[in-house]
Order: C-alpha cells, then sequence, then structure tokens
C-alpha cells in the first residue's frame, strides 16, 4: 500500500518577484518598440542588428517570465518515500526512499545566506528545494556522506509530522520479521 500521507504544490507568487520580472518584460518590449519605429521613421535608422538585439531580448524575458509562472515545487510524502519536483524543470517526482533518511525537523533559515536564494540551490548547509519564505523541514540521511537537504514549506508542521511518522513506522519491526 502506498498511501499519501502529505501533498504540497508551491509557486513562485512574492509581489516583489513579479515586479522584477514585469520591469525587466515591460522594459525590453517597450525598448524594442523604440528601436523599430526610430528604425522606421527616423534619417538615420538605428542598424538592422540592434533590433533583432530586440527582440531576441524581449522574447527571452518574456519566457523567463512564463518558466517563473508555471514553475511548481511539488512535496509529496507517502508511505515508501518524499518525492520532489519542481514543475517543469523535472519531468518525474524524484523518490527518496525512507530507507534512506535518518532525521527530519522543521527549521527556519534565511534563503539567501544559507542557500543563495530559492529554486534548487547549495549551500553550505546542504541543497535545498524553496519557493518562498523562510520554514522548512531539514532532512538528514544516513549516509553521512550526503548533504542534509531542505525543503522549503508553507505547511512546515504538516511536513514535518508527515516525515517523522514515516520515519518512525520504517523503526518499527513489521509483523512477520
Amino acid at each position: 500500500m502506498n498511501d499519501v500521507l502529505f501533498v504540497e504544490v508551491q509557486q513562485f507568487r512574492q509581489a516583489w518577484l513579479w515586479v522584477i520580472i514585469l520591469a525587466v518584460v515591460t522594459s525590453t518590449v517597450v525598448g524594442m518598440y523604440f528601436v523599430a519605429r526610430r528604425r522606421k521613421h527616423h534619417k538615420k535608422p538605428v542598424p538592422r542588428w540592434s533590433l533583432s538585439v530586440m527582440v531576441a531580448a524581449s522574447a527571452v524575458s518574456v519566457l523567463v517570465a512564463v518558466l517563473v509562472f508555471v514553475l511548481e515545487l511539488r512535496t509529496t510524502v507517502k508511505t515508501d518515500g518524499l518525492y520532489l519536483q519542481f514543475y517543469p524543470l523535472h519531468t518525474e517526482a524524484q523518490k527518496i526512499d525512507i530507507n534512506h533518511l535518518s532525521s527530519a525537523h522543521s527549521i527556519t533559515y534565511s534563503p539567501l545566506k544559507d542557500f543563495g536564494g530559492w529554486g534548487i540551490r547549495s549551500g553550505a548547509k546542504g541543497k535545498a528545494y524553496n519557493v518562498s519564505g523562510n520554514q522548512g523541514v531539514m532532512i538528514t540521511f544516513s549516509d553521512p556522506d550526503r548533504q542534509p537537504l531542505l525543503i522549503g514549506s508553507n505547511q512546515v508542521e504538516a511536513l514535518e509530522r508527515a516525515i517523522v511518522q514515516l520515519l518512525e513506522q520504517q523503526a518499527q519491526p513489521r509483523q512477520g520479521e
């Protein structure tokens, strides 16, 4: 049986992030418009390559905005392990087998100082999957050479409870053994 104990889907919806993204998109699109207009209506038009650069910059900024909009951190705890997926970067959830986990506890952290930002990050304190906020569950592994893993969450108590429940079930001897 593979019961689901916890599910959370997080997206990048911070206002400050979208102000920055929309400012970049707006400036590149408006810049493209003015370059195109100057190219068409002035005696000394700008070179053709400058319009190509502005079109490319506009396209890239729009594509980045769309990617950030659709990015989701999907965290699922099932009876057989922990599943993490940064959709659409990961086409399938990455499974962390319950047998590889040692401990889990909730923490408050600094995304910038401890991990260098948000997303899939590595820092001095281990690897992190985070989208927003400063709360998460720090997981240690039974392999001492493996870095700890932080999973950022807006439901940190429920995530911690589900992982600890998994660890406790794993520690109990199974019937018939």
